[in-house]
């Protein structure tokens, strides 16, 4: 189940980061530790910023963010973040998966992007899997990242 960010999810996702390798992985720009303040920064400056939640509160933070392109209307699926404990069992790609969902379905995303660190291979390929393809890489403030994309008008042959 997902909700809309709330200011005091903050502090539960902002301790998701332990390390500074893990942050460079989301935010080039923002140094370790990862603040509250900075959370909230990111999510009041995407369109749509989610967590998704079980039994025992929230387990991972997700964010969209709408641009243009010349394909029309681009949705980038931004930082997604999976509590450490939860990680590697498939709570990440079930995340991935209703983002893109939801920039296709509720956004009427025409393009769904996604940059991840290459030395991230566990994302790349969750990424691969949901049927984006890497289109090329790109150097982000001073960092390489992989472009992904998936183009939500094509149709299978």
């Amino acid at each position: 189940m997902y909700r809309n960010f709330q200011l005091d999810d903050a502090p539960v996702v902002a301790s998701w980061i332990r390390t500074p390798a893990e942050l460079i992985l989301l935010d080039p720009a923002a140094t370790f530790p990862l603040t509250v303040g900075r959370v909230r920064s990111w999510a009041a400056h995407r369109t749509r910023a989610v967590v998704f939640s079980g039994v025992t509160g929230i387990y991972a933070y997700c964010e969209l963010q709408e641009s243009r392109v010349e394909r029309g209307k681009n949705v980038w699926v931004c930082r997604e973040i999976v509590q450490p404990e939860y990680r590697g069992w498939g709570y990440g790609s079930a995340c991935a998966a209703e983002m893109i969902r939801m920039a296709r379905d509720e956004l009427g995303a025409d393009v769904v992007s996604a940059w991840i660190a290459p030395q991230n291979a566990r994302s790349v390929a969750v990424a691969q899997r949901l049927g984006l393809r890497i289109v090329r890489t790109d150097r982000v403030r001073g960092r390489y990242f992989l472009r992904l994309e998936m183009d939500c008008n094509e149709t299978e042959a």
